[in-house]
């Protein structure tokens, strides 16, 4: 697998945001919070959004893909925490 990164190691697409995420910020999680997330990343989140440049994803199409999911109300909103989540990851790192 190639992973381009724009200038300054910044990541270029969903995907390689999470993999930095998962790299940087979930060692630091409890075991079964780091599966939770694993678990969430790997099966909605990059599947439907991991080839899509950063800059490219917007709240009005997250939150319409997100209300679209055949998920239990709680599901649904771990899925909504963790895409929270690896944002506000890009965001502590001003990558968006």
């Amino acid at each position: 697998m190639i992973i381009i990164f724009l200038q300054d190691n910044l990541p270029l697409t969903v995907k390689q945001l999470v993999k930095h995420y998962k790299d940087n910020e979930l060692p630091c999680k409890a075991h079964s919070t780091r599966r939770t997330v694993e678990t969430t990343l790997n099966v909605w989140v990059v599947p439907k959004w991991g080839e899509h440049r950063l800059s490219d994803v917007r709240t009005v199409e997250v939150e319409s893909w997100l209300h679209g999911l055949s998920l239990a109300n709680a599901t649904r909103a771990k899925v909504r925490n963790v895409m929270h989540g690896i944002f506000a990851h890009a965001g502590r790192h001003e990558w968006l």
